[in-house]
């Protein structure tokens, strides 16, 4: 039966050397590969989410939270769409908004952040009549900043 082995070292910061190695029927061949790879904050609280929360509880309404957050991101995209090609930013902002609080729960704060922060522009565009939509939005970024950081 072939045996198929695969090492992998930090080589330093972002590089990294892979090794495999194959034998098969009493013959063993090998490679290398060194390469840089760098993952940003929000891929590593992803695959922080996946390994610890989704993998341990595999039974959890969380897999399904997931499917569900996707689904409805493309929603609230089309409806963001809409509302901004109608001039209807005051539509878009309360649609943004309600992503953002979404994605808080669903832990993934760095796009709750600028959903957030795109609310809170649309919103800023009218003034005084939406002053207290604008505290309301900054109040959520502030959320979103103690969340993130907890």
């Amino acid at each position: 039966m072939p045996l198929l082995r695969l090492r992998q070292f930090a080589e330093g910061e972002n590089c990294y050397l892979v090794h495999l190695e194959l034998e098969s029927e009493g013959a063993r061949r090998s490679a290398e590969s060194r390469f840089e790879f760098k993952v940003s904050a929000q891929d590593q609280e992803d695959m922080r989410w996946y390994l610890e929360d989704y993998l341990q509880y595999p039974l959890d309404p969380a897999r399904d939270e997931a499917h569900n957050i996707e689904c409805a991101l493309h929603h609230y995209r089309e409806s963001i769409r809409y509302d901004e090609s109608a001039g209807d930013l005051y539509g878009a902002a309360g649609t943004q908004y309600n992503v953002a609080i979404a994605l808080m729960g669903s832990k993934r704060f760095a796009d709750a952040r600028e959903y957030a922060a795109a609310a809170l522009r649309n919103y800023q565009t009218y003034g005084a009549s939406a002053a207290k939509d604008v505290q309301d939005t900054l109040d959520l970024i502030a959320r979103i900043a103690k969340a993130a950081s907890a």
